[in-house]
């Protein structure tokens, strides 16, 4: 019958589901999280969604990449979150998604801060995590009693921000930076 000519045609016109399935791998490679995948099918109309989030639950589309022809798909999130990341890609073609990975979990620990020359004598350079880099931020210094000796605003912090405690007197600071809703802290002394 024609219908039964049409159903086969369609179906043989389609790639079974078994090969859309995405087998996702990934690791922390330095600052970033690097993201592996294969295919054994591909075609120019497919694209990869790139999915990224705090939890399990809660995912949010950080990208996507157009591979054809390679079957071998790479993808690399510059911006990680700090703590637990869960990424999750997605084969769209068109308006259809055809397969979901597994979820995969990176963990990038918080970024902490380094002073340099520590101990030192008053002038160092504090460096600043890439995570906060170009973000608006506040530095506060406090004695080893925990008063404030001095604050500032920084509208974009640098890798490397000067430190200047020369006129303080020998002693334990502690070095606070505020950014993004996140507090780092230090402690730095000072001898001469």
């Amino acid at each position: 019958s024609r219908t039964g000519a049409t159903l086969t045609q369609l179906y043989c016109s389609c790639t079974p589901l078994e090969e859309h399935s995405i087998r996702l791998r990934g690791r922390k490679q330095g600052a970033f999280s690097q993201l592996s995948w294969s295919v054994k099918y591909q075609n120019p109309a497919h694209r990869y969604h790139i999915a990224r989030g705090p939890d399990r639950y809660t995912t949010s589309h950080i990208g996507t990449i157009s591979p054809y022809p390679t079957t071998q798909c790479t993808y690399r999130d510059r911006s990680p979150l700090e703590g637990p990341n869960f990424y999750r890609v997605q084969l769209w073609e068109n308006d259809l998604l055809l397969a979901e990975s597994n979820l995969v979990r990176i963990d990038h620990p918080p970024a902490q801060l380094t002073i340099i020359p520590n101990p030192g004598n008053g002038q160092a350079t504090l460096l600043i995590p890439p995570s906060f880099r170009d973000q608006s931020g506040t530095l506060r210094i406090f004695d080893q009693r925990g008063k404030a000796i001095a604050s500032r605003d920084v509208p974009h912090l640098p890798a490397r921000l000067p430190i200047d405690l020369q006129e303080s007197p020998n002693g334990i600071f502690y070095l606070e930076l505020l950014c993004q809703g996140q507090r780092r802290t230090i402690l730095y002394v000072k001898v001469e």
